[in-house]
Parts: C-alpha cells; sequence; structure tokens
C-alpha cells in the first residue's frame, strides 16, 4: 500500500487509480509494503535455467536427480497467470539434459477446488 506523503490516507491501485480508505480505529498499523518498480529480466527463460541450476539454499537440480529416479512435478492449474509454460518447458529441458526417462516423470496439476480440465487445458 503506497502512502504519499501529501496525503494522510493509504491507497492501492485499482484498475489504475488510486483507491483511498481510512484504517479502522483501533488497528495499530506497523508498516506500509513499498511497491517499487522491479526491473524485469531481459531474458526470463535463462532466469528459470540459472534458478534450476543455481537455487538459492539448495543443491542444483544436477545433484539432486539421477536417470533411475520418478519425478513428480506439480503446477497450479491454468486459472493462475504464472508462467508455468515457460518454467515447465525448461525443468523438462533440464531433466532431458540429465537423462531422465520421460517415463518416470509425472505432471500433476493442482486444481484445488477449480473444475477439471479438459484435454486440450492440459496441453
Amino acid at each position: 500500500m503506497p502512502f504519499s506523503e501529501k496525503q494522510s490516507r493509504p491507497f492501492i491501485y485499482y484498475q489504475g487509480k488510486r483507491v483511498y480508505f481510512d484504517i479502522p480505529r483501533g488497528w495499530n498499523l506497523l508498516t506500509f509494503a513499498k511497491l517499487e518498480s522491479q526491473r524485469q529480466p531481459s531474458d526470463a527463460r535463462k532466469l528459470v535455467m540459472e534458478s534450476l541450476n543455481r537455487p538459492i539454499g539448495a543443491p542444483a537440480i544436477k545433484d539432486m536427480v539421477s536417470p533411475v529416479d520418478k519425478i513428480a512435478i506439480i503446477i497450479e492449474d491454468t486459472t493462475r497467470t504464472s508462467p508455468k509454460k515457460m518454467i515447465l518447458e525448461a525443468l523438462l529441458y533440464t531433466l532431458r539434459s540429465l537423462h531422465i526417462p520421460e517415463k518416470n516423470i509425472s505432471i500433476i496439476i493442482a486444481l484445488g477446488t477449480h473444475k477439471g480440465l479438459t484435454s486440450e487445458e492440459m496441453r
């Protein structure tokens, strides 16, 4: 929630416009999130590959899997707007390069409470 120094009221952006609101009496507001513009990576696929090869706080994927392993990949359903196709493509490419047989890889689509997907939606 950005907080304008000229304004004494917090606001959020909704549909490109500032929407101001009041904080209820009795609430103890500790902080506001700063939503600064983030530089977009120039090559998102490269970023995904780097993350697989040099993750933070975990071994590289090449040190975690072997060709005899059974691997389950859990992805979200189509209602989410994340770049899941790009991430999945990079992950499958990496697993192929590590000689993981396709028959050892299962992809699980996490539907939560959403409807089942058609074959087309799964592709």
